[in-house]
């Protein structure tokens, strides 16, 4: 036994150094077969991945330094070094041999034949009868391990040998981590998540606007020794990456709004024009998340490109009306532009500013940071609750009491856009607003009323479509569905989304608290034991729905326990559910929703549901995740 032993342990951890010569990097692009861990562990990872052509690749990574479990994720630090032997191995009557090829460490695993029996890899098949405790190999989940040998298998950064970024190939890497059938949206996020856990971003970095680069140049940003980037290189490595994915992705160069002191100051700045599903919109990934989808007329406030073009604005902005602008930004991604004037980022004001938004919000959140003349700084931020609001003609007039000499203004909105001004109180008025009611002579619009016991008929008079109305609607619902150009009022009115609107917007809470509203989803629909509600609980929100509707619903919290509900259909209405696998069409993982149409121009199922990027939303998935639609049927009554 205790020969036995010594065997297992120079089996695996007799490895040499790291300065061994390099063996070649190119990418096995057979599918994996098996994946083999080792039987102990120690501070190395060690794997054995074998591969449908025979062949197979021998990996020990090294961590570049001591990590403490359980006080770093290790999914977003842990970096290594890899060792790599390659070479073919043979399977049959229950014995598996290795022959290398390629040696960069020593392993007695290619000296004799082992016996593979039940997924294990024993030193005879008498230890797999007698020892079956002490198997040296055993095989793991393929597909978390299914990656480029120069990743990381923990944290799925690149490794850190010396001269990587001469031996990677960005574009094949580019295409490995997008594969899967996802859609445009979903590959852009997983890209972008890949690459900025690779490098750190440097935002006070200068460039030369007119500044080349070089493909070397690109790889050596993400995979070099240093792996720090400015905003045109991380621009330029999404570019890249991003096209060889199959996206259309342009790196953009011009000027960044920054603030200082009572004025807002521009910064040479580089970010990325992305067209997904024949849109186009901005994405700058060297600021916050929410910066990940900016539309045109929302970016023009914040970043100005070197040609106009670069804009994507039916009229463009010129530099010195960008300099004037205010400053806006965006609480998430993706946030509809509201028109508001004045537009320009400095305002007097006489102890108020007026501001006017052309078209009726509510939920408007206004605060004020004192400016300190002598120490140039901003005081704390205090919320302004006197404001008057008043709806006029379909605009939202907002009259905001000013105490302070000098100070910021922010405006935050409902849908998540936000404004910034800079006050100069000084005893001055403000007239745009004023001029803009006299130009129009306060003639009041005509705002149509949707006749929704009617269906979809609209009642006479009615000078503008539903879908116009619901686009001009302070309803954060009735908003969403105007932008996927819905338009039939007779949605509103069927049971289930009828349910379902009620809570739309609802999200998870971050940390220990728990959103009262989601857990009791689980206590009335026979999940009571969840008391949490990070857990997944889209199941349960449609059965809560499909519940105060009258209909039958599924008491489990799993989303493919719907494919045992009501009736199933091949051509799915409004109302109707969908499921839809995760992972892989096989797992017992999925997603339920409430299904409303179908997009063919990008071949996704737009779903109206819960815990969708953890709240209650709209979101389309892509049609071929579907593994079925029911048609829920009224609850007996007993």
């Amino acid at each position: 036994m205790e020969k036995v032993m010594v065997l297992i342990i120079g089996l695996f951890f007799s490895i040499g150094t790291l300065n061994a010569k390099q063996s070649s990097w190119e990418i096995t692009k057979a599918n994996l077969k098996y994946v083999f861990v080792p039987s102990k562990s120690n501070a190395n990872t060690e794997l054995i991945r074998l591969y449908q052509d025979k062949t197979f690749e021998h990996l020990i990574y090294v961590p570049v330094r001591n990590y403490q479990k359980g006080k770093e994720d290790f999914s977003l630090v842990h970096e290594s070094i890899v060792q790599r032997n390659t070479g073919t191995y043979t399977m049959a009557a229950g014995k598996i041999q290795f022959s290398k090829i390629t040696s960069e460490f020593k392993s007695d695993l290619y000296k004799k034949a082992f016996a593979f029996i039940d997924n294990k890899v024993y030193l005879s098949r008498f230890q797999s009868i007698f020892q079956q405790k002490n198997f040296l190999l055993k095989a793991v989940n393929k597909n978390k391990y299914n990656s480029p040998f120069y990743l990381d298998p923990f944290s799925q950064r690149i490794v850190r040998n010396e001269g990587v970024e001469t031996k990677i190939d960005l574009d094949d890497l580019a295409k490995k981590i997008t594969k899967g059938g996802h859609s445009e949206w979903v590959n852009y996020q997983t890209l972008v998540n890949f690459i900025k856990k690779q490098i750190e971003i440097d935002t006070e970095s200068s460039f030369d606007l007119s500044e080349e680069t070089t493909d070397a140049a690109l790889t050596e940003n993400i995979a070099g020794k240093e792996r720090r980037l400015n905003s045109l290189q991380l621009s330029e490595v999404i570019e890249k990456m991003g096209k060889a994915a199959g996206l259309s992705i342009t790196s953009i160069r011009g000027y960044l709004k920054h603030g200082e002191g009572q004025k807002f100051e521009r910064r040479v700045h580089a970010w990325n024009k992305v067209e997904l599903n024949e849109s186009s919109f901005f994405s700058d990934v060297s600021m916050p998340e929410s910066w990940l989808k900016v539309a045109p007329a929302v970016m023009i406030y914040s970043h100005l490109p070197l040609k106009a073009e670069d804009q994507l604005l039916e009229k463009p902005v010129g530099s010195s009306e960008f300099d004037n602008l205010a400053y806006v930004e965006q609480l998430k991604g993706g946030v509809s532009y509201v028109s508001f004037l004045p537009s320009k980022q400095l305002l007097v004001a006489n102890g108020k500013v007026d501001i006017l938004f052309e078209q009726q919000i509510t939920g408007l959140r206004a605060t004020f940071s004192a400016y300190d003349d002598i120490n140039k700084s901003y005081g704390n931020s205090i919320p302004l609750n006197n404001s008057v609001t008043a709806q006029i003609a379909g605009t939202t007039k907002v009259s905001i009491p000013i105490k302070e000499k000098k100070g910021k203004l922010t405006l935050q909105l409902a849908n998540g856009m936000v404004i910034n001004y800079f006050i100069e109180n000084n005893g001055k008025e403000e007239t745009e607003v004023a001029d803009y009611f006299k130009k129009i002579g306060q003639q009041k619009r005509i705002i149509p009323k949707v006749d929704v016991s009617n269906n979809s008929k609209s009642v006479k008079e009615i000078t503008l479509t539903t879908n116009e109305f619901w686009e001009n609607s302070s309803d954060l619902f009735l908003k969403e569905l105007a932008s996927y150009d819905f338009s039939d009022a007779s949605l509103l009115q069927i049971p289930l989304i009828k349910e379902a609107r009620k809570y739309y917007g609802i999200r998870e809470i971050k940390g220990e608290q728990h959103n009262k509203t989601i857990l009791n989803f689980f206590k009335e629909t026979g999940n009571g034991s969840m008391k949490t509600d990070e857990s997944a609980w889209c199941s349960v929100f449609v059965g809560y729905c499909a519940k105060q509707a009258g209909l039958n619903y599924s008491k489990k919290a799993t989303a493919k326990s719907w494919l045992e509900q009501g009736i199933a259909t091949t051509n799915p209405k409004p109302g109707d559910i969908v499921v839809f696998w995760r992972e892989n069409p096989t797992s017992w993982k999925g997603h339920i929703a409430i299904y409303l149409g179908k997009d063919d121009s990008t071949n996704e199922i737009i779903c109206l549901g819960g815990n969708q990027d953890g709240q209650v939303c709209i979101r389309q998935y892509g049609a071929s995740h579907a593994v079925g639609y029911r048609r829920l049927i009224a609850n007996e009554v007993k």
